[in-house]
């Protein structure tokens, strides 16, 4: 008996495309690491990430045979492997743990999914390099719209003097802390001090020279105090940020 075979349009097939997961991906054998030697690296200033991504810049997806992609570092260092997500205006989350922080990963979801046509134009060499780097958008991460329950507070906030992130603890190394910029010298998030949250916070990584003084360090550390419980609650995913400005105490 002759096996019936299905076509699917190219839409449809984008649809199912869509839906298939990392796991998947690398159980069919489609994940070859091998091909990023072929993919253009895009750095912070391009993408506004903490995490390196890798872009096909000339039909590498067509050569290997499967989906438009990008790569993205799973880690912060040049050693650590790559992983791939489809480049669509819905890209699906990997249900693999990873090694980066529940913050980059989501940012790298949004930059995906805001410069998915040009991701596909730069492919499929309809675009210069150029012409892609300049038209490219990166995320910012002090937009709390743009990320989604990042839990940025911005000073008018929180009445601090500068702005707090709290880390969502993802990263293997540490829990739930918060994030400031102590020094202006601290140029990009994953260089910013860390304090842990507890009724005693410790600074983690204070820089050699600290433009905020005593006295502004001294209300953060009240903050953190303050709103420890519910700190900690939006570390771990479980108080939205909304939630979280409704009981917010400011020091």
């Amino acid at each position: 008996m002759a096996k019936k075979v299905i076509k699917l349009t190219e839409n449809e097939l984008r649809e199912v495309v869509e839906k298939i997961t990392i796991d998947t991906l690398n159980e069919t054998g489609l994940f070859r690491d091998d091909e990023l030697m072929e993919y253009a690296r895009l750095r912070k200033s391009n993408t506004g990430l903490d995490v390196d991504v890798f872009v096909d810049d000339g039909g590498a997806y067509k050569r290997y045979g499967h989906p438009l992609w990008v790569y993205v570092r799973n880690g912060y260092s040049n050693d650590d492997p790559v992983f791939p997500i489809v480049v669509s205006k819905r890209p699906s989350k990997p249900r693999k743990k990873l090694n980066i922080r529940k913050i980059d990963l989501k940012a790298v979801l949004i930059f995906i999914s805001q410069n998915a046509s040009l991701l596909e134009m730069f492919a499929n060499e309809e675009i210069e390099h150029e012409v892609f780097y300049n038209k490219c958008k990166p995320v910012i991460y002090s937009f709390n719209s743009s990320l989604d329950e990042i839990a940025t507070l911005r000073p008018n906030v929180s009445g601090l003097p500068t702005v707090i992130w709290i880390d969502e603890g993802s990263h293997p190394k540490h829990g739930p802390r918060i994030k400031f910029q102590a020094s202006k010298e601290q140029l990009q998030t994953m260089s910013f001090t860390s304090m842990t949250i507890s009724q005693m916070p410790e600074i983690i990584n204070p820089p050699k020279k600290i433009d905020l003084s005593n006295k502004d360090i001294e209300r953060i550390v009240k903050f953190v105090q303050a709103n420890e419980e519910i700190l900690l609650l939006v570390g771990k995913g479980e108080m939205s940020y909304q939630e979280f400005l409704k009981v917010m105490v400011r020091t």
